[in-house]
């Protein structure tokens, strides 16, 4: 499945911010295609180098919401329902 930085931050329960440092550092090298807002990452791809990649200290503590984020990585990203209180009425003059 391919996903933006913002989906990936996301899944990840990390920043966007991280995930460009993730991609300055090497650490998703060959995970993306693409460049700037076009990049996608492949989350079977991202899910394996960060498994490899990733300081077992990095694991721990704070770090232990990505390494959940990373199990879960596979199951599908949650929908949410669309806001119904942000509705204009049928005859809004806007």
């Amino acid at each position: 499945m391919q996903v933006n930085a913002t989906t990936l931050a996301q899944r990840l329960g990390v920043s966007k911010a991280r995930i460009s440092q993730y991609v300055a550092q090497g650490t998703l090298a060959g995970c993306f295609t693409g460049e700037g807002r076009a990049r996608r990452f492949d989350l079977d791809l991202v899910q394996q180098a960060l498994h490899q990649r990733l300081d077992p200290g990095q694991m721990l503590g704070n770090g232990a919401g990505t390494r959940a984020a990373l199990r879960d990585l596979d199951a599908p990203a949650p929908r949410t329902a669309p806001r119904t209180d942000s509705l204009l009425e049928p005859r809004d003059p806007d």
